[in-house]
């Protein structure tokens, strides 16, 4: 039972974080910075730096 669950979370973090990478990445490509982005998104400039670190996305500076 307690397999079943970690596996579960597991999956339900792979499928939030590929959902924030699409986010994050299309926001991103519609201006390229990480305020419009955030200001996209609706959340902080600082957690759209954080999480695009935390997913791999390279931001151009």
């Amino acid at each position: 039972m307690r397999h079943a669950r970690a596996r579960r979370d597991r999956c339900r973090r792979a499928i939030v974080a590929e959902v924030e990478r699409r986010a994050i990445e299309g926001a991103l490509a519609t201006g390229g910075s990480t305020r419009r982005a955030a200001e996209l998104l609706g959340i902080d400039q600082s957690t759209v730096v954080k999480k695009a670190k935390r997913l791999g996305i390279r931001i151009e500076r």
